[in-house]
């Protein structure tokens, strides 16, 4: 669906371009630390309309976001080692909100309880600091 290289200073356009060719809500997020999700998903929520955004939900795991009209939920899961520790934070509550976004960073520990279909976006920063985007639709 989409596979680019990009600048940092391109995200915005980047994240327009996400929301603009997503079909679906829920997203997805694989790289390697400092590969720019967090960085991504706050400039998604931008494109989104919301523009109160806190720090990144490392440790609060689940972070929602809204205005008067969209809300989003935020999901770092970098933490959990376990699935049955995804449901015990409600996350399947979540999933099932299909009228709102859901962005979820590390999602390998709660990947099968994703209800298909979703975008996965699998980002990478190589050595000379150019940003790259792939956007896979998982039926």
């Amino acid at each position: 669906m989409l596979n680019k290289t990009y600048e940092l200073a391109e995200i915005n356009e980047v994240a327009d371009e996400i929301i603009k060719a997503s079909e679906i809500n829920l997203f997805a997020f694989e790289g390697d630390l400092g590969a720019g999700k967090t960085t991504l998903i706050k400039a998604m929520i931008n494109a989104i309309g919301i523009e109160n955004q806190g720090s990144s939900p490392s440790f609060s795991l689940i972070n929602v976001y809204e205005n008067n009209e969209q809300r989003v939920y935020h999901c770092d899961l970098y933490r959990l080692n376990t699935y049955e520790e995804a449901l015990d934070i409600g996350f399947e509550d979540y999933l099932a909100d299909e009228e709102s976004w859901c962005f979820i960073e590390w999602p390998e520990v709660v990947e099968f309880l994703l209800p298909h279909p979703y975008h996965l976006i699998k980002l990478h920063v190589d050595e000379n600091n150019k940003h790259s985007i792939k956007m896979i639709k998982v039926k």
